[in-house]
């Protein structure tokens, strides 16, 4: 057991086309888009999706410049997660 964890808030994940992400959780998982950050190309957006019992999934535009892993490059970025107390 996980000594004072709550739960998993959300999480955040890079990604080339955002809006194709996108759209894969919400027509195979059955996510739903709570927040749209629109930018001049929708596969450059940023999109909340929220999930069972209030967990969000961060989908964030990855890093053009693909010579080396970036922070902000395509996958895993983040998790958010909730305690009672340090």
């Amino acid at each position: 057991m996980l000594k004072g964890l709550k739960s998993i808030e959300h999480i955040g994940i890079h990604s080339e086309d955002t809006k194709k992400l996108t759209d894969w959780y919400c027509d195979t998982l059955g996510l739903d888009v709570t927040f749209e950050m629109k930018k001049d190309q929708p596969e450059k957006s940023i999109y909340f999706l929220k999930g069972l019992e209030g967990t969000i999934i961060e989908i964030l535009p990855s890093n053009e410049n693909k010579n080396k892993r970036e922070l902000h490059d395509p996958g895993f970025s983040h998790i958010g997660i909730s305690v009672d107390d340090f």
